[in-house]
């Protein structure tokens, strides 16, 4: 007979224990497998963007851009306007200046008289004041002003290009000024002479002034019109001139 072991015999485990708990282990894994499938479809449910969020957003991302193209718009139209009224302070001075410089290089052509008129007189005939014939008169208007001129615009359009054109524009009308006043005042042909050359030289450095200062502070898309607006001294000018028969007639 064998002895008997002095530790109890372990304690047996029956079937219907164990499958319980294997029952009870696959039902847990079953449950928490569901609970967290379920949580995590709530949880994506949760944080998915609802309709109707999604459509508010994406109206009012469309009311915005179409504001924003309508600002746009709104700041394009300004900016391609033509008018030239905020340039006019530059324009206005320039336009006086060259009616001035037009209407001093024509005056001369109002103040002479070669008919047999016996109403004409040397009060009212500078040629026959000052006793030149028509060949001089033809080279005092022509070539004592162009000849100069032409060669005093090359140097005008380089020093227009480096110095203060402003400065240049009020020195040039200054000095045509002067060449007006010696032309009046002349006493001879051949100081009317001097002072039409001298009239040539200052005419000619305020027109390059003028357009670089327009090409600098107009915009380019207006431009043309304040380019446009400027040339029309010349006949401003022109028209002017020819009411000088009226100042000779009063005043000689």
């Amino acid at each position: 007979t064998a002895a008997a072991s002095p530790f109890p015999p372990p304690a047996s485990r029956s079937p219907a224990a164990a499958a319980g708990r294997d029952r009870t282990g696959r039902r847990g894994g079953s449950v928490g497998r569901g609970s967290s499938f379920e949580m995590r479809r709530r949880g994506g449910g949760v944080g998915a963007a609802s309709p109707t969020s999604s459509t508010r957003s994406s109206a009012s991302s469309s009311s915005s851009l179409r504001f924003k193209k309508a600002e746009e718009q709104v700041e394009e139209d300004s900016t391609t306007s033509t008018s030239i009224v905020p340039y006019l302070p530059l324009l206005l001075p320039l336009l006086l200046v060259y009616v001035s410089n037009q209407w001093s290089r024509s005056s001369l052509y109002y103040l002479v008289n070669f008919s047999d008129d016996p109403a004409v007189s040397p009060y009212n005939a500078m040629n026959l004041d000052l006793g030149f014939t028509e060949a001089q008169y033809g080279a005092l208007a022509s070539v004592a002003f162009t000849a100069l001129f032409a060669v005093a615009s090359l140097i005008a359009g380089n020093l227009s290009d480096r110095s203060d054109r402003k400065l240049l524009t009020v020195a040039s009308a200054a000095s045509w000024s002067v060449a007006t006043l010696a032309t009046a005042a002349g006493s001879s042909y051949a100081e009317v002479v001097a002072a039409r050359v001298f009239m040539g030289l200052a005419c000619a450095f305020a027109t390059p002034a003028a357009y670089t200062l327009i090409r600098d502070l107009v915009p380019r898309d207006r431009s043309a019109l304040a380019n446009s607006f400027y040339g029309s001294g010349v006949y401003l000018g022109g028209a002017l001139a020819s009411l000088t028969i009226l100042a000779d007639e009063r005043l000689g």
